[in-house]
């Protein structure tokens, strides 16, 4: 039963007066649909960026591990501007995180203000005018943050984009120096 009621509680479904919230009729849950829909979004969303993370930390480890297997190797500067293009995305990643996870907290925030306003437009016992003015304060002040944490991201992308044209100097030199070990059939 209690996982039962967690899995209600995690999905955002919750709209029970046993939870501590006013059950709300069903014309009334009409009017959340799309803001239900953005919060669920924005936390996929943030799942999938976590996901991505890891999936970078895990690149960044196999790119060390080459460059440190290539001791003399002509190779060893290609592998180098490798580890550089793992740590520019894993630090892309991480901002990408934290703008997801900020733009889902945004999202919940927009949600309880929505709810809020829907229970005083349907007039519901307990339901407060104020209340749903300070959660729209809220969530535009939430709103308003988001845009240094995309400018985080854009910097982090620049610098990805600037390792990975360095990765590509790297690569087409150590192809012209060892071109039996590392072939390219666009480079003659």
């Amino acid at each position: 039963m209690r996982l039962l009621l967690l899995a209600v509680l995690a999905t955002g479904c919750a709209t029970t007066s046993g939870l501590g919230t006013r059950r709300l009729p069903y014309e009334a849950r009409v009017y959340l649909l799309d803001t239900e829909e953005d919060l669920m979004t924005a936390r996929a969303r943030s799942e999938q960026a976590a996901r991505d993370l890891w999936r970078a930390r895990h690149a960044l480890g196999d790119a060390d591990a080459r460059s440190d297997a290539l001791r003399e190797s002509p190779l060893k500067s290609e592998a180098k501007s490798q580890v550089a293009v793992a740590q520019a995305r894993v630090a892309r990643e991480e901002r990408q995180l934290e703008l997801l996870d900020a733009a889902a907290g945004c999202s919940q925030r927009r949600y309880a203000a929505a709810r809020a306003r829907t229970e005083v437009r349907f007039k519901l016992d307990g339901a407060d005018e104020a209340e749903a003015s300070r959660l729209d304060e809220r969530a535009a002040a939430c709103e308003a943050k988001l845009g240094q944490r995309a400018q985080a991201l854009s910097d982090a992308e620049e610098r990805l984009a600037r390792a990975r044209s360095e990765e590509e100097r790297a690569s087409i030199a150590a192809a012209a120096q060892a071109p039996l070990e590392h072939p390219r059939p666009w480079v003659e």
